[in-house]
């Protein structure tokens, strides 16, 4: 059976790096997660509740979601929206 075409180019393009293959990758949908959470998700009501309904960001995710949130907007608008919670649940992706 053969690897689907953007799964062997993600890889590909994540070998070329140092460290770790599948950490790169996995940090990566995690800032794209973050970001677009932060884009369109502080307007919307319903990905709004999401992260509060988990239990929150892990403190790993939620001092990286306010870091990219001040660096990409200079405020922190978002975070009072969307708690992250830091502290909160255990990371599943760790």
């Amino acid at each position: 059976m053969a690897m689907d075409l953007s799964v062997e180019a993600e890889l590909r393009r994540a070998a070329g790096h140092s460290g770790c293959v599948l950490g790169r990758l996995g940090e990566e949908a995690a800032v794209r997660y973050l970001r677009t959470v932060l884009g369109e998700g502080t307007a919307d009501g319903a990905t709004q509740a999401r992260p509060g309904r988990s239990g929150g960001f892990c403190g790993r995710h939620a001092w990286q979601f306010l870091g990219l949130e001040w660096r990409d907007m200079q405020d922190s608008f978002g975070w009072a929206l969307i708690p992250p919670l830091p502290g909160g649940p255990a990371c599943g992706g760790q």
